[in-house]
């Protein structure tokens, strides 16, 4: 399975409102609709199957119909194929002898963070 995730991480604020509604969209498409509570981290984990150049941004409105959409980001998405890391074998010279059992964990997440006010 080829896959990729992406967390996303956003700050609203408003001078009045505590949940304020926010989408999250990447390549046009709205990725996740929420409310937001006013200045707390928002993480949203978007899973991407294809990689690529992928630009997004966050948009929110609030009670009193204020809104703001924040600029527009880029990063480059790389998927790798994880099946093909199930068969990596580590060797290792421990008191001259040499072990071919272990196991190996590879992960790693992108954290992009924005912070905005309405």
């Amino acid at each position: 399975m080829y896959s990729s995730i992406v967390n996303f991480n956003y700050t609203a604020s408003d001078d009045l409102d505590n949940s304020i509604e926010c989408n999250l969209t990447v390549n046009g498409i709205v990725e996740n609709w929420t409310y937001a509570e006013n200045n707390n981290n928002t993480i949203i984990p978007v899973s991407f199957v294809q990689g690529g150049l992928k630009y997004w941004n966050v948009s929110c409105i609030d009670d009193a119909g204020n809104w703001n959409i924040s600029e527009t980001y880029n990063f480059t998405c790389s998927v790798y194929d994880l099946d093909g890391l199930s068969n990596i074998t580590m060797y290792n010279n421990f008191n001259g002898t040499w072990v071919s059992n272990g196991t190996v964990v590879v992960s790693g997440i992108l954290s992009l963070s924005l912070s905005f006010i309405l």
